[in-house]
């Protein structure tokens, strides 16, 4: 059996604080605030986050409502269901998908992306990464420019450049009109 081995040290040695005086590293602490950095970090999810208030669908909407088993019901929670609605089933639908040609790491390709989700309509992506061998030849080709997002709808025949365009061809031809703020 091994013993434990306690140094014995005089009350007032106990009560001596030792000399902490080690050098500062990293930025100047500061109570309940964040750091430049963090900042970007912030403001890049207060996108999400104003997103999420669509729940990335126009009109979409969540709710407990009283246990119907007649109902449509996404799940049970507290004793009632949990039942969800959106208005794009209302609004007009493409015949055939729209096409649209990106890329992934394109700001802009994305702002149509986003459009598309809230309107929940159907699309044919096109990838078109650089020096990509088979959509970005065909934009190219049919256009001279090789410029994204680029979008065809084969419904109407319109063909467009231009992301703002062609969110607001599409809130126009697909949703209410006019192209909400977030």
């Amino acid at each position: 059996m091994s013993s434990l081995i306690v140094p014995k040290i005089s009350a007032k040695e106990a009560l001596v604080t030792p000399d902490l005086s080690l050098p500062l590293i990293g930025p100047q602490p500061r109570p309940y605030d964040f750091s430049d950095d963090k900042y970007e970090v912030l403001s890049a999810s207060a996108q999400f986050f104003l997103r999420f208030a669509l729940a990335f669908n126009l009109g979409y909407r969540v709710w407990l409502a009283p246990v119907d088993s007649t109902k449509y019901s996404t799940g049970h929670v507290f004793g009632r269901d949990v039942r969800e609605t959106s208005k794009v089933a209302d609004l007009p639908r493409p015949q055939l998908p729209v096409e649209l040609y990106e890329f992934e790491s394109c700001p802009f390709c994305r702002k149509v992306r986003e459009a598309v989700t809230i309107l929940d309509i159907d699309v044919m992506f096109r990838p078109c990464p650089k020096e990509g061998p088979n959509w970005r030849r065909q934009v190219l080709e049919a256009t001279g420019k090789a410029q994204f997002p680029y979008m065809k709808d084969p419904n109407t025949g319109a063909a467009m450049f231009e992301s703002d365009d062609i969110v607001r061809y599409l809130f126009t031809n697909y949703g209410k009109g006019s192209v909400p703020l977030v």
